[in-house]
């Protein structure tokens, strides 16, 4: 911790580091673990290839390294979503775009045993962070490709896994219905076990909600991924290794850095369609000269992604008449019919944006999914 220091008190920044992190530009990857524990990042960050110690103050601990040839960090948010929503801000300020929260957590399913992992899509919010931001009715959902690359790393480690809603609370202990105190409960939360388990929510923890809802309000990719150590039903609880979660996330970073590095190269090339200058312009109908390109594009993206890639090759020649050059290429290229009848259906949505249609630019970002 630096000392003797003056700040503004409305955004401080103490010599060019954030306040509470103590992390300046350059120092974090852009992609992030976020445990709770700060003993954690020390364990995360020695099963990398390379790491270093970035900083470390209160409960933020963290360092940046290269696992498997991609650019990664861990920052230690302590317990909560108050302290979690203080590492995504002040993350955030200095060019992180992708949190995954890393941690540990209570399932509420019977048939979710300790060992198992959860990747969490989206979250109940009673995190008593993220109602201080926006209204309990926004949504605190993960983002789908960090979903994707979790499933992914989790399939192609042979990692026992589930996948669905989670229950992020402001307290451990009355806020996921066990007692306080000498025994201390309240009526409105004696029930919450049983009343979130009948909702199809698989687990409790503490931070998703608040990570999820600063996510989508900043335009931030966020995840969950976390090892269950207890069962509030079968009465379980036992300290199972770590190790499966950290193998899981980095993989996640892995594989979400390599197609991030195909979008660009795709920004850049293989979505470059050029059209057919012969085409009559009274047809109403873009020909397009390279349908190799096109195949590319479906082979090497996830579907998600595909979407995305459907607005660039729309792009690259404006429709005349109403009509598209895309679903006519698609109709003679060898891939099955369901992949095809998405196709048709997604550029059927497409040309209900008439707004967007000549807005959207080159930053693969701003495409709409």
């Amino acid at each position: 911790m630096l000392k003797n220091w003056k700040a503004n008190a409305d955004d401080p920044e103490i010599a060019g580091r954030q306040h509470h992190t103590q992390c300046a530009p350059g120092e974090v990857a852009e992609y992030v673990l976020l445990p709770g524990d700060p003993g954690r990042s020390d364990f995360i960050a020695q099963s990398w290839d390379q790491a270093h110690l970035v900083a470390s103050n209160r409960e933020y601990r963290t360092f940046t390294g290269v696992t498997g040839g991609a650019p990664i960090s861990v920052t230690s948010t302590g317990i909560g979503g108050p302290s979690a929503s203080i590492a995504v801000e002040e993350l955030g300020r200095i060019g992180v775009g992708t949190f995954i929260r890393l941690g540990t957590c209570g399932s509420i399913q019977e048939n979710i045993k300790c060992g198992d992992l959860i990747i969490n899509t989206a979250a109940v919010r009673r995190d008593g962070a993220s109602n201080l931001y926006v209204e309990d009715r926004y949504p605190a959902s993960a983002s789908y490709e960090v979903v994707l690359a979790l499933i992914d790393a989790c399939e192609d480690l042979g990692l026992t896994y589930h996948v669905g809603i989670s229950c992020s609370t402001g307290s451990f202990y009355c806020g996921q219905g066990r007692p306080g105190y000498k025994g201390f409960t309240q009526s409105s939360y004696a029930n919450i076990v049983d009343d979130m388990r009948r909702a199809n929510v698989l687990n409790f923890e503490m931070e998703a909600s608040a990570l999820f809802t600063l996510g989508n309000l900043y335009g931030f990719r966020t995840g969950c991924l976390c090892l269950v150590v207890a069962n509030r039903i079968t009465k379980e609880w036992n300290s199972a290794p770590l190790d499966p979660a950290v193998k899981a996330c980095s993989r996640a970073v892995q594989i979400l850095y390599a197609r991030d590095l195909k979008k660009k190269a795709a920004g850049a090339n293989a979505m470059k369609v050029w059209i057919d200058p012969n085409a009559k312009a009274d047809t109403g109908r873009r020909l397009f000269r390279n349908k190799q390109i096109f195949c590319q594009i479906i082979r090497d993206f996830p579907i998600g992604d595909f979407y995305a890639a459907s607005y660039r090759l729309l792009q690259a020649g404006k429709p005349r008449n109403g009509k598209h050059a895309l679903p006519h290429a698609a109709a003679d290229i060898k891939l099955p019919l369901g992949i095809k009848r998405q196709i048709h259906m997604r550029f059927v949505e497409i040309t209900a944006y008439k707004s967007l249609r000549y807005s959207i630019g080159d930053n693969f970002a701003q495409w709409p999914v």
